[in-house]
């Protein structure tokens, strides 16, 4: 049943539309209102489905309420009807985004072939809406899933400080990263799928649960990232053949000032101790991608003083300090490009702020980092 508004400050002309639409057998369901006033409160009060309208009213002229219904709903068809013919009068209904307009004495054929045309449309928009609302809680319910995986606030752990921001382009995102505590220090793990959305979500769960699964291997950065290849490489081979992962994964021993790591074809974190460097990523393709793959475990110094900044590439895709950078790809390039005299922990507390300031729901990929200093001395070993 659809609802649809009769308006007309005359009860009569009111009465024939009535007639003519009773006559059609068109599943309606009428309110009729007499002047632009009451119109607007039924309108307040009952959601409609469809809206005949006559331009001459006594107090608000029809065209100005359509304006008012187009601005609250584009999607809610109106029809306008008027006994006067001249030109400005259509173009002002036009103006006024009116989907049809018929003259006085309305024809009943005429009247009920077009609600027909304009009521099918009307039909596929709801359902497209119901169903758009459906997957908006799905979304959602995929959404809560997936901040589940991560982690609820950053570790205690020595001296160390750690801060991390992550954000999706979308209800869901491909970022991940998560910290795995072990003997030899605390494991920062940070990854990238390949894509956007629903499907490289799914992939993220299955990150987490293959890391859980992999426990054991947590203190041994190369082996842990060989198992979840594997993993991952048979994950992918039932109808993902394209995805991948990049990931780096590094235990972080703050009181010894080391970190060891490996990786998996990701963005080099930046360190910065006395000078700026990039940690040695080279060697090792993306999770997933072949099933014997060998991962490298190296180590990097970590002094007392010193930063680390773990990422993923999306930051790339936001406007920083004024300007594009899809051309860059890490961090270091973007600062010596943007701080060419040199660069220090100032210049990346910048570079923090104007990622966190350029965050909003109309970025273009997923927004991860995870910054740690070591702080100096012992905590909770």
């Amino acid at each position: 049943m659809f609802e649809i508004l009769l308006v007309d400050d005359y009860e009569m002309n009111v009465e024939i539309l009535e007639a003519y639409l009773k006559k059609s057998k068109l599943p309606l369901n009428m309110h009729k209102a007499y002047d632009g006033k009451s119109a607007l409160e039924i309108l307040a009060k009952q959601k409609m489905d469809i809206v005949l309208l006559d331009v001459m009213l006594p107090d608000i002229s029809g065209i100005e309420i359509c304006k008012i219904i187009k601005k609250k709903d584009p999607n809610l068809p109106v029809v306008l009807i008027t006994a006067l013919k001249d030109r400005k009068n259509l173009h002002d209904g036009l103006l006024a985004e009116a989907d049809e307009y018929l003259t006085k004495p309305v024809d009943s054929n005429e009247l009920i072939l077009r609600l027909k045309n304009l009521l099918t449309i009307r039909k596929l928009y709801v359902e497209k809406e119901e169903r758009y609302q459906k997957l908006r809680k799905e979304l959602g319910m995929a959404q809560m899933l997936q901040q589940s995986f991560l982690p609820k606030n950053e570790p205690n752990y020595q001296n160390l400080q750690i801060e991390s921001v992550y954000m999706p382009c979308s209800f869901v995102g491909g970022d991940f990263y998560d910290y795995l505590p072990n003997e030899k220090g605390i494991g920062i793990f940070i990854a990238d799928v390949k894509g956007k959305g629903i499907a490289s979500a799914m992939v993220t769960a299955t990150l987490k649960d293959n890391l859980q699964r992999l426990r054991e291997e947590w203190a041994r950065p190369d082996v842990l990232l060989r198992e979840l290849n594997r993993a991952l490489n048979e994950f992918f081979a039932h109808g993902m053949e394209d995805y991948f992962v990049t990931a780096f994964y590094g235990i972080v021993n703050a009181s010894k000032e080391v970190v060891i790591y490996s990786n998996a074809g990701h963005c080099p974190p930046l360190l910065l101790g006395e000078e700026a460097v990039e940690i040695d990523t080279d060697g090792g393709f993306p999770l997933g991608l072949f099933a014997e793959s060998r991962y490298e475990l190296k180590v990097a110094e970590f002094p007392f003083g010193g930063q680390m900044f773990c990422y993923t590439d999306g930051i790339f895709e936001l406007k920083l300090f004024g300007r594009d950078w899809h051309e860059v790809i890490s961090v270091k390039e973007l600062l010596d490009k943007v701080y060419p005299e040199g660069f220090g922990r100032d210049e990346l507390e910048e570079l923090k702020r104007e990622i966190r300031n350029n965050l909003n729901e109309d970025i273009d990929d997923d927004i991860n980092y995870i910054a740690l200093y070591n702080s100096g001395g012992k905590k909770n070993d």
